[in-house]
């Protein structure tokens, strides 16, 4: 389970448990994972902070001083403010505990150093004393355990201080926070491992999580009575001169998701290439005098639709994005050049019916919002989640952990690798959606699906080919494989 800062407080309300039996049991939790790991040899530094975190590092260091472990405590600040990390402190050994001026040496002699500075009530930025301790830690070549979070990040976000405490293992305790998800974006821990709290609580997360039994859950059979399009129908609408690659990539995407008929509209041009290659679409091609009549003929009849990969140079572009906005009820996927039209005109998201589903990287993002990549990159999650409660859509912001918002819930998507860094993944991404969410009629779990796959058929794909040239096209491959090992 994954939940906020704010979630995790009203879980601990709910636990039944004080804070000083909450610190005992976090004491004692740490306590096992560490002598499973560390013989009584090893010498152990504990760094506490002042607050509840700092506690937690108090209740191990006793323990493990019970032990017999050769254990020392240093207060890497000057009061302890939490009352109840205070009365911990009274019951201490004193013997075990360090003058801050002795810090750095002990380090040096330590093997193993336990971070229980902050926790997650760090916010905003480290103080000059900080920052200088936590670069010589990161420096030491020690191993390093944070609890809960690492101290210098933001558990909520994906903001940290760029001298955060680096670790070997860090220890959620009783739940994920978000930052435990975003790990390919900051690689602050080598090691993530839950600690089970065994907390009584009643806590709806807004934090959603997909894995492969939960898309085999949701992925629904097709029923021997079936024909064509009952299992959905899909439109794709884009292309343009020298951009039919990006319109083909939607195909595989759609038609390989299980698509069972699927419209194609493009430019005169893209046509030929395009009805070679694939053969089981319904074209409608158009060019700049006519698109408004065939366009609007097929636009009845699908439950989702799909606009703007490849449509730089799309004839009429503009006015068929205008179109989609009037007159579109079902799902309405907005990819690549779409997204860029919206730029700073995205107001027009509010008058629509459509269930509209954006898909834009952190630049496209940026040009749509008008906002400095550093400033989103700060603070993506409440940007995003900002975003989608006033214009009431669910943005798929697509990066190493591409994360899908609604205007109540967040999806940090855990799969995918660098294979993904190329040319046409969004393309081939924006037809999974499509083609998922015309079959399944929850748009928001129907695009968590389709993300997830995405990046999980990418994971297949490294084991199999070289990352440097691997060619998108073997999706459609892995994906029929995918679908045939799971009886879909």
């Amino acid at each position: 389970m994954i939940v906020n800062v704010e979630n995790m407080k009203k879980i601990e309300s709910e636990s039944g448990l004080d804070t000083f039996e909450l610190m005992n049991l976090v004491g004692l939790k740490v306590k096992d994972f560490l002598i499973q790991k560390y013989e009584k040899n090893h010498k152990i530094l504990i760094l506490c902070g002042v607050g509840n975190n700092g506690g937690d590092g108090l209740v191990i260091g006793k323990l493990l001083h019970e032990l017999n472990y050769d254990v020392k405590i240093c207060l890497t600040h000057d009061e302890i403010k939490s009352k109840t990390a205070k009365l911990i402190y009274d019951s201490i050994d004193k013997n075990i505990m360090i003058k801050r001026k002795s810090l750095k040496n002990e380090i040096n002699k330590s093997d193993v150093l336990i971070d229980c500075i902050y926790g997650f009530g760090f916010h905003g930025i480290l103080n000059e004393f900080d920052k200088s301790l936590f670069e010589y830690i990161n420096k030491a070549n020690k191993e390093v355990i944070s609890i809960d979070v690492n101290s210098g990040v933001e558990a909520d976000g994906n903001y940290y201080d760029k001298d955060a405490i680096v670790s070997k293992y860090t220890l959620a305790l009783e739940c994920y926070k978000p930052f435990h998800k975003i790990k390919k974006d900051h690689n602050l821990f080598e090691n993530l491992v839950l600690i089970d709290l065994g907390l009584n609580h009643n806590i709806e997360s807004n934090y959603i999580e997909m894995d492969k039994n939960k898309f085999l859950e949701n992925y629904p059979n097709i029923p021997e009575n079936s024909y064509k399009g009952k299992n959905g129908r899909a439109l794709l609408i884009g292309g343009g001169w020298g951009m039919a690659g990006a319109l083909g990539l939607n195909i595989i995407g759609a038609l390989s998701c299980g698509s069972t008929y699927l419209n194609v509209s493009t430019d005169e041009s893209c046509y030929p290439c395009l009805a070679s290659r694939f053969l089981t679409c319904v074209y409608h091609p158009f060019n700049e005098y006519n698109w408004e009549g065939i366009i609007k003929s097929i636009l009845k009849n699908n439950n989702s639709i799909a606009f703007g990969s490849g449509s730089v140079r799309l004839p009429a572009k503009n006015k068929i994005l205008n179109l989609l906005l009037e007159s579109v009820k079902t799902t309405l996927v907005l990819d690549a050049e779409a997204i860029n039209l919206l730029s700073r005109n995205y107001y027009v998201l509010n008058l629509t019916k459509a269930k509209v589903v954006l898909t834009p990287h952190i630049k496209e993002f940026s040009r749509l919002i008008d906002t400095p990549i550093e400033v989103i990159m700060q603070n993506k999650f409440e940007i995003a989640k900002d975003f989608c409660k006033k214009h009431n859509v669910i943005l798929v912001l697509k990066g190493v952990h591409t994360i899908v918002v609604s205007n109540k819930y967040i999806y940090i998507n855990q799969t995918g690798n660098q294979i993904l860094a190329r040319a046409g993944s969004g393309d081939l991404l924006t037809g999974m959606i499509t083609a998922l969410t015309s079959i399944i009629s929850d748009t928001y779990l129907a695009t968590i699906m389709a993300v997830w796959l995405h990046g999980y058929i990418a994971d297949i794909a490294k084991d199999r080919y070289a990352i440097s040239n691997f060619q998108l096209e073997n999706y459609q491959e892995l994906l029929e494989e995918f679908f045939y090992e799971n009886n879909l």
